[in-house]
């Protein structure tokens, strides 16, 4: 009996377990080079290995997971300069998408605005959470200005890839909270039509960030490495 006999694989399979193991690899609480067994992950999922195998192929082309000559398919751990490098393109979409039509109206996401206030702690994982969101509302809103819908995917992309990296530094590094505060401000100097205040703002905040960046991938690669949790029991 072959294994698509036991497991029926639907056109959406392979997009099904794309975004299934994407989301468990951006937790990063799996072993850093931990191979990925695709028939583990597909007994797991209830799928046969063959849409697996296609998540697989796909994350590999994106530069998500590793592939090694002989070994197979294996989880990365996080990359300074990769995520940095992330976080210079998403400054450069969004400079692009204000600047291109300043006509263009902008959508406040002024209702997902946390109400809370930290300086001295950092939030708690449901905070985060929703400050985050609110952040990457806001990413989305500016992306959506240029029309353009390669910029508008490639921005969704970007805090697809940050957003647990965003969370973890909300809830352990309290400065990184005042960060959120200046996308508050970001977002009442585009409503006010002041574009060229906001794009300094936003610049600032960015590079605020990535300077911070290299302790909280130390942290959380530490943290994987030492959970040791395979990947399938994230799924």
């Amino acid at each position: 009996m072959q294994d698509s006999d036991l497991y029926p694989t639907a056109p959406d399979k392979a997009a099904e377990a794309y975004h299934r193991i994407k989301a468990a690899l951006y937790r990063h609480r799996h072993r850093p080079g931990a191979f990925l067994n695709i028939r583990v992950l597909a007994a797991k999922m209830r799928v046969s290995p063959t849409p697996v195998r296609e998540a697989l192929i796909r994350l590999a082309d994106e530069d998500i997971i590793g592939f090694t000559r002989g070994r197979g398919y294996v989880a990365k751990a996080l990359d300074l300069e990769e995520v940095a490098g992330d976080y210079e393109m998403a400054l450069t979409m969004a400079r692009l998408a204000i600047e291109r039509d300043p006509s263009a109206p902008f959508q406040s996401v002024s209702d997902l605005r946390p109400d809370f206030a930290t300086d001295v702690r950092g939030l708690d994982e449901a905070e985060a959470a929703l400050a985050a969101s609110y952040v990457e509302n806001l990413y989305d809103r500016i992306a959506i200005l240029s029309g353009n819908v390669r910029l508008i995917r490639n921005m969704r992309q970007f805090s697809d890839r940050t957003t647990h990296i965003r969370q973890f530094g909300l809830m352990s590094a309290p400065p990184f909270f005042s960060l959120v505060n200046q996308m508050s401000m970001f977002e009442d100097a585009m409503i006010a039509g002041n574009r060229t205040a906001a794009i300094a703002i936003l610049e600032d905040q960015i590079r605020r960030k990535i300077r911070g960046l290299q302790d909280l991938i130390k942290e959380l690669n530490l943290r994987a490495q030492q959970a040791r949790v395979p990947l399938e029991d994230l799924l």
